[in-house]
């Protein structure tokens, strides 16, 4: 630093200078108001960081979109190929039933009982528990109802006698000649019911209904993959898988009849009424999107609507998991701007004390010399 003492140190010419300098840029101070070149730095500081939030904005937003689209066709992929097992499973129990109606044993002892040349049901009761129940392990118990809907034969013994006549399988068996499927309870049983026409060999006609009874327990094992693990599959479950990932069955009385990953003991009584259950029930349409779930909690999910039997096939995931990688990315985004914004503070605290700091004080002593004041000190560095 050096000192300005008097007039020795300057010339009478530089003294003039920088008195004339001095008054010029105090009347265009006067003449037209400028920010402080503080402010000025400030804003040019923010003019850096507004893009920066903006280009962040905008990959949030674009990466969010594009998860949601993409887990929900991951969604609705998981429905049908779950809802073609669903539909597998029932199409093997109906051809299994269909077999069983066929058999040319158990159409003539039926006829023979009708006709009164069979003893009673015991023999065919045996027939069925010894040569039909073993060939399907899902199979809880077959019966056979002869048209007033008595049930003359069964594999098990407290059935035989019982009244069906007011039961779905067999009103459309007797009916219809057609396989049918239905959901019946069985002390506190839950069961699907397979029904099939028996029909004379002599005259052809419909003489009886046979059915199978199979557990809803069992329709539920293959949604999940339970019955793959049983045949000796490594990996079967996958919701497991996919994080929490709940995919059941809805009746058409809006029942859940496979169980529900949340909730124990949701089979036949907890009730169901979402967008995507009421999508199939009342407009026979599909529904994939985000709503809100059984549980009240915010789901993507999507559906297959089988209008046949009014089942719903629901894949759903918690929409917290499904943006659990956006919400990553936005967290990474956050600690970034974060970063940038302080080092951006802490280059514009510099700027300020090393260089509009020391200009400060330049104007400032050449304004104290062009008041004269010449005992003062410039900085030069």
């Amino acid at each position: 630093m050096r000192k300005a003492k008097g007039a020795n140190p300057l010339s009478q010419r530089g003294q003039s200078n920088i008195s004339e300098a001095a008054e010029a840029a105090e009347k265009r101070r006067e003449k037209k108001p400028a920010f402080p070149l503080s402010t000025k730095v400030f804003f040019a500081f923010a003019v850096i960081l507004l893009p920066i939030l903006l280009v962040f904005l905008i990959t949030y937003r674009g990466n969010k979109s594009r998860i949601e689209e993409m887990i929900t066709k991951d969604l609705r992929m998981l429905a049908h190929d779950h809802g073609e097992v669903a539909l597998l499973f029932l199409e093997l129990n109906k051809r299994r039933i269909e077999d069983f109606s066929s058999d040319g044993f158990i159409r003539d002892l039926l006829d023979g009982i009708i006709s009164g040349r069979g003893k009673n049901g015991a023999a065919l009761s045996d027939y069925l528990t010894r040569h039909k129940l073993p060939l399907d392990k899902k199979i809880s118990r077959l019966n056979v109802i002869n048209l007033k809907g008595r049930v003359i034969a069964s594999t098990a013994k407290t059935k035989a006698g019982a009244g069906e006549s007011s039961e779905e399988f067999f009103v459309k068996g007797k009916n219809s000649g057609a396989v049918s499927v239905s959901e019946v309870e069985n002390a506190g049983v839950h069961e699907i019911v397979f029904g099939a026409p028996l029909r004379s060999r002599a005259t052809g006609r419909i003489i009886g209904v046979i059915a199978s009874f199979v557990s809803l327990t069992e329709l539920g094992g293959a949604l999940t993959g339970e019955q793959g693990r049983e045949l000796g599959a490594i990996t079967w479950d996958i919701r497991k898988e996919r994080g929490i990932l709940d995919i059941y069955l809805v009746n058409k009385n809006k029942f859940m009849i496979t169980k529900s990953l949340f909730i124990e003991g949701s089979v036949m009584k907890r009730k169901v009424e979402t967008l995507p259950v009421k999508a199939c029930l009342e407009e026979t349409k599909e529904h994939t999107g985000f709503y809100r779930d059984y549980r009240g909690v915010e789901v993507g999910g999507a559906s297959m609507c089988i209008p046949s039997l009014g089942w719903t096939l629901v894949a759903e995931m918690d929409k917290n998991e499904i943006l659990a990688p956006v919400i990553k990315i936005r967290n990474y985004a956050v600690i970034g701007a974060v970063i940038t914004a302080a080092l951006l503070a802490a280059l514009y605290v510099f700027f300020s004390r090393a260089v509009i700091g020391q200009l400060g004080r330049l104007a400032g002593g050449a304004r104290r010399i062009a008041q004269g004041d010449y005992d003062v000190e410039i900085p030069i560095a």
